[in-house]
């Protein structure tokens, strides 16, 4: 029996690029390459302006003064943006703009400004001192622990009440002194309206903290004698 032998079909010819196939892929390539190149500049862009956004959202960045690297001071932040999402608030605008990770308030205590700050991963710590007053020995030693956890790696404390009042100079100055400063440098931080601000009370109790950290011994007539210094 004869081997079959299949008969050959017409020849089915694929295309190719041919001669300037290399040109077109080239072609090809640089057009690719523009694209994806568009894709990251957008990106990047829309990255950075909602940067700017978060970082002073509406202005919504509280007048801060720097007391020290480190310590901040001024008045209430806003908790909530516009929708009542603390992303778009003070607190986040302070964390971004000025490096803010904790938040210490002297004024009225703020069940919001708290769950707002565990929402943004910020530490928060309530310490209630009075219009006209000056925090105590064991306020002082717990504020200086604070700073000294969340200053780490030029992180920043903000100190506040609802206004940048009284007690908000007095207590960012007596932790200047407790941090270890002279009275000389502690002075220098302060502008004459500062002064003008505490009442004789209260400058009294700044002497105290001076005399007390200076000490070699118990002044039995200081309330801050007990007082220590504190670096942070």
């Amino acid at each position: 029996m004869a081997e079959y032998q299949p008969v050959p079909g017409p020849r089915v010819r694929t295309p190719g690029l041919g001669p300037g196939s290399w040109l077109l892929r080239l072609s090809l390539f640089k057009r690719l390459g523009v694209g994806v190149l568009i894709v990251v500049v957008l990106a990047f862009a829309k990255v950075a302006v909602g940067h700017a956004e978060v970082q002073d959202p509406l202005g919504l960045l509280p007048p801060a003064t720097e007391v020290a690297p480190g310590l901040l001071r001024g008045g209430s932040p806003t908790v909530t943006g516009l929708q009542g999402d603390p992303i778009d608030s003070g607190l986040q605008a302070l964390a971004v703009s000025r490096n803010v990770d904790g938040i210490v308030d002297v004024g009225a205590p703020s069940v919001s400004e708290q769950a707002a700050a565990g929402f943004l991963d910020e530490a928060y710590m309530y310490e209630s001192v009075g219009a006209g007053k000056a925090p105590s020995v064991i306020q002082l030693k717990a504020m200086a622990d604070f700073l000294r956890r969340y200053t780490r790696g030029a992180k920043v404390v903000y100190l506040h009440d609802s206004s940048d009042g009284d007690r908000v100079i007095v207590t960012a100055e007596m932790l200047l002194l407790v941090r270890g400063w002279s009275w000389s440098a502690m002075t220098k931080t302060m502008a004459a309206g500062d002064w003008a601000q505490l009442d004789a009370s209260q400058l009294t109790a700044l002497r105290d903290v001076d005399a007390a950290l200076h000490a070699k011994h118990l002044l039995p007539d200081n309330p801050y004698s007990a007082l220590r210094p504190i670096p942070w």
